[in-house]
């Protein structure tokens, strides 16, 4: 199966981890099967028949077999492949009707008149079916049996798309013996297949004007021509007579087949040593260009791998949705007609089909390594190609390992997720076979695989036997190779340095593995191979002085740390972003546009080091110019992130700093500028295992605000108030503990934060006793006394937990949220207690500064009615409490079906003091309000319109019940309306952690 980049894939598996034989039996079991089956386009089923001969070759009396009926995984919610699903997040299969559902029936195991005992186990689709005698070495059975499958829409890989049909792993077929015993498996939409090689003899029977190509050889001379036009525009319909097309298979392990009235085929005869092999595309409208790829796939594969034994390769083009293309015997089906998908997809028929390896428990014998000859494939057509693909893939694989996420190459699909198994066994595992040919050679390595195929084609090879052939055709030890880079998580990682006696270079990782340093000394350039102990060092010897040294120059290894790879890099300045070179040490600028209500247009550049790839030290510096107040303003963040040994566990310590100007609410309209300086660490938490959908964290942080006042106070007479205050700084303690569970059904998360401030400012205070006359104006002044700084404390804890409740709509739960929060102490300032809006309608005050926000403490226009999604999220507009203990926020928001984003909430609030607010006449001591909700981007920019809140609400905002002053009162629908404009995500350094392409 193919994987693009853009593509996300994880695997589940009932197996268990037991420890398993990786040497294969000398032995190998065969299964011949005969199949008589009818398509019934009209309900969609096939009725059939089939006779299973299995031949036991083993040294074991075989009592029972265990049977796949695979069309079973799509019966209910609660099969392998349903679960799967549910976790990828996947939901169309959850939430599909039954009629669009499938399912396996009428089965009656018989065998030599007998009718044969049946057990179930834990999965639907996998029979344990009990022989009536049984069978020693050297020694058949035959079983057979009728059924009848309901085929489902095309959720994954069999199914139909009206009347286009897609029949794959769709018969009873026998599981696996081997070495290791038997290998029943359930059938999953991201772990693929394992099954016996034999003989088929298919008759498959349809409405006369389909199109059917199969696995196999056609046994109708008249059927397939060598062209045929197909239909785009309209589905004709069914043809009343009936035909029945036989296929015939020999030496291969499973049978696939796809009709369609809409289909035609181009051909093409492709030269294999004094073979002919022929190349069909078919399709609704069938590219003659696409053969090309076809031809691509079979000369390569067969000149560097081993010849094409089969008499055709077809390519289907139609609907699948587990993948690009999926593969079978000498038929592959693909969704996306790409020379890349096509080559893949061919490929496969070496390495799966012809190299037949347990694809669910080691899926790196057939993906990885068919993904490197895929690359090479088309780089031999287009050597100028940059392989953007693997580019991105080595990022990723390269982000995972600083976040402690990355999964050994050679993991077993069971283990990976969904990203991992792109990234590891397509990504990092295709690279890994380049790395494997530069240390043996061009010539050595192939060598090494065509004797690996002709040892093992038509067989089942486990890892260490390809190692052992590896080893015993290139004479060399590659434990290296197949026992750490395939089989651990280890990044490599040499450093190479200048040394009084040459160079110096050293092994940081905890993997032996060789790398090639190229050596420049005095214009004579070698490269040599060296292999370090892990935390050691060895010296390269060179006395002249004009000498450079540079690991891994042609990128051929697995060593992503490229800034320690090369002993003179250069700082170099490159505009935008991109990828990190060993010769240069990247500064990237990008011009930079801000904007606030305050500094007005801000202009200036942001220098970076975010590459497509992450690293573990990562900055960024953006300062911009207000020409509004002629102020330099920016932000600022450094972060270095260490991965650590658990699943996913890792350690963040960054430093974020930014500075703006603003008016200080609390202050009448005073302006100030701020600069805040945030120190933090973030511990990740380990996970149970790397699928585990549950996240944990614990940050501490300190938060030092710098308030530099735009204005003065005239000491020598002072304005009749007792005193004006300066704010000098706030420092912030707070401790977070985070805990998310990102299940696709009924997810939560939990927020648990304290924080303990202190407020410093600077008062400056009036001589009483001493005014001076009244002027005509009639103001009096008070001499200045004296300045007085002051302070406050300011001690919380607070707590945010969110549920999602599926009720039956696809991406749309009932969603629940709740938020508690506790004063311990505050200074007397309304902004650090309990507030719920304020005088100026909602008035989102971010006393941390946390929030990027165009207009802070709006007191005019729309952003009045901006609230934060953190915090208390609360839609309720005026000052409507500002207690100093505790204050409780209840909601509930319901999705609509269909596509409008659109949601019913309801809102609920209680505090410590509701009751005894002077305008709560009724003493009640709680208060809703309800609205529609507008996702214009959730979580990012969404509206929220109030209809009906409580009458004493109402009454206090129309000054009813003596309230909100005149000039403050809240009238009107439009007042009441509320919004998220949530710009955090949107910073560069936070952009780059959460690109995630899979």
């Amino acid at each position: 199966m193919h994987k693009n980049v853009i593509l996300a894939f994880l695997l589940f598996s009932y197996l268990g981890a037991a420890a398993q034989s990786k040497t294969q039996s000398s032995w190998q079991q065969q299964v011949d099967y005969m199949v008589d089956v009818k398509l019934d386009d009209v309900n969609h089923t096939l009725d059939g028949e089939i006779a299973i001969t299995y031949t036991n070759n083993s040294p074991d009396t075989i009592s029972f077999m265990y049977i796949h009926l695979w069309p079973n995984a799509y019966k209910n919610n609660t099969t392998a492949f349903a679960k799967q699903m549910e976790e990828n997040g996947e939901m169309d299969f959850y939430y599909s009707k039954d009629k669009d559902r499938g399912f396996i029936e009428g089965l009656d195991f018989k065998s030599g008149g007998v009718k044969l005992k049946v057990d179930t186990t834990e999965n639907i689709d996998v029979v344990k079916v009990m022989l009536a005698k049984p069978i020693k070495t050297g020694e058949q059975v035959t079983l057979f049996t009728p059924f009848r499958v309901k085929l489902p829409k095309v959720f994954s890989r069999l199914g139909h798309e009206n009347q286009d049909y897609f029949i794959t792993q769709w018969y009873p077929k026998p599981a696996v013996y081997d070495v290791n015993g038997w290998n029943p498996m359930p059938y999953l939409n991201m772990g693929e297949f394992y099954s016996e090689f034999g003989s088929f003899k298919v008759n498959v029977t349809v409405p006369a004007n389909y199109t059917i190509v199969a696995t196999g050889e056609c046994q109708n001379a008249d059927e397939l021509s060598a062209t045929k036009s197909g239909t785009v525009d309209s589905v004709p319909p069914s043809d009343s007579r009936l035909k029945t097309v036989k296929f015939e298979a020999n030496n291969v392990h499973d049978f696939a087949w796809f009709a369609s009235k809409r289909w035609g085929y181009v051909t093409k005869k492709i030269k294999v040593g004094e073979r002919e092999v022929l190349a069909r595309v078919v399709a609704a409208e069938p590219d003659i260009e696409n053969l090309k790829h076809i031809e691509t796939a079979i000369t390569y594969y067969s000149n560097n791998v081993g010849p094409y034994p089969y008499s055709h390769a077809t390519v289907v083009h139609g609907e699948l949705k587990a993948g690009g293309g999926m593969e079978y015997p000498m038929i592959t089906l693909c969704d996306f007609m790409s020379e890349e998908v096509i080559v893949h997809e061919v490929g496969h028929n070496w390495f799966y089909g012809i190299l037949a390896n347990n694809e669910r428990r080691y899926p790196w014998m057939d993906e990885s390594i068919n993904s490197y000859y895929e690359g090479q494939a088309m780089q031999k057509e287009d050597s100028k190609k940059l392989d953007l693909n693997g580019l991105i893939m080595n990022a990723l694989v390269q982000d995972n390992m600083l976040l402690g996420e990355h999964q050994a190459i050679a993991t077993a699909s069971a283990e990976l997720t969904e990203g991992n198994y792109g990234m590891s066994v397509y990504g990092i595992g295709s690279s890994a076979f380049g790395y494997l040919k530069a240390y043996l050679g061009d010539g050595i390595f192939k060598k090494c695989m065509l004797a690996y195929y002709e040892t093992w084609k038509f067989k089942h090879p486990l890892p260490d036997d390809m190692k052992k052939s590896f080893e015993t055709t290139s004479g060399k030890n590659l434990t290296w190779f197949f026992d750490e880079v395939l089989q651990t998580n280890k990044k490599i990682d040499y450093a190479v340095c200048k040394h009084k006696q040459g160079f110096e270079l050293k092994n940081n990782s905890a993997i032996a593995a060789p790398v090639p340093v190229k050596v420049t000394a005095d214009g004579k350039t070698t490269t040599t191979w060296y292999e370090v102990f892990p935390g050691e060092s060895i010296i390269l010897p060179s006395a002249a002085k004009d000498r450079i040294a540079q690991i891994d120059a042609f990128g051929e290894t697995l060593d992503f740390n490229l800034g320690n790879n090369k002993t003179d890099s250069k700082v170099k300045l490159k505009f935008g972003s991109g990828i990190d070179k060993p010769e240069f040490k990247e500064v990237y600028v990008l011009p930079a546009l801000g904007w606030n209500a305050y500094d007005r247009l801000m202009l200036g550049l942001s220098f970076h080091n975010y590459a497509i790839a992450n690293k573990s030290l990562q900055y960024m510096v953006m300062p911009l110019y207000s020409f509004e107040k002629k102020s330099l303003n920016g932000i600022a963040a450094v972060s270095y992130t260490m991965p650590l040994d658990g699943a996913g566990e890792h350690l963040i310590y960054s430093l974020d700093a930014k500075s703006f100007n603003f008016e200080e609410r609390e202050s009448f309209g005073k302006d100030y500028k701020y600069i805040k300086v945030a120190p933090s660490i973030e511990y990740v938490l380990p996970k149970s295992n790397q699928r585990s959908p549950i996240n944990r964290s614990i940050k501490l942080a300190y938060n030092f605000i710098e308030l530099i006042p735009d204005f003065d106070i005239n000491r020598s007479e002072k304005v009749s108030i007792i005193e004006n205050v300066i704010e000098r700084n706030r420092q912030f303690f707070t401790l977070d503990y985070k805990l998310e569970n990102k299940s696709s059904i009924n997810g939560f998360s939990l927020d648990i934060g304290a924080q303990y401030g202190l407020i410093s400012s600077n008062s400056v205070l009036a001589d009483l006793a001493n005014p001076t006359p009244f002027d005509s104006t009639r103001r009096r002044f008070f001499p200045h006394l004296k300045d007085s700084l002051t302070s406050a404390n300011l001690l919380t804890v607070s707590s945010i937990f969110k549920y999602d409740l599926d009720i039956g709509l696809k991406n749309k739960p009932l969603q629940f949220r709740a938020y508690g929060s506790y004063i311990f102490d505050s200074p007397d300032a309304t902004i650090y207690k309990n507030t719920i809006g304020s005088l100026d309608k909602a008035g989102l005050y971010d006393y941390r500064f946390d929030e990027y926000l165009m207009h802070r403490n709006a007191t005019y226009g729309m952003f009045q009615n901006q609230i934060s999604n953190r915090r208390a999220f609360s839609k309720f507009v005026g000052l409507l409490a500002s207690n100093e203990t505790w204050l409780l926020d209840f909601q509930i928001s319901v999705p609509l079906p269909g596509k409008i984003p659109i949601r019913p909430y309801v809102e609920f609030m209680a505090y410590d003091d509701l009751d005894k607010e002077t305008w709560n006449s009724t003493g009640k001591k709680l208060i809703y309000n309800l609205g529609l909700e507008l996702q214009v981007i959730p979580d990012r920019l969404e509206i929220f319109f109030n209809l009906a809140q409580s009458s004493i609400v109402t009454d206090y905002q129309d000054g009813t019940t003596g309230g909100l002053s005149s000039n403050r009162q809240i009238n009107t629908f439009a007042e009441r309306i509320t919004f998220v404009l949530d710009l955090n995500g949107l910073m560069p350094q936070k952009l780059k952690r959460q690109l995630k392409m899979f």
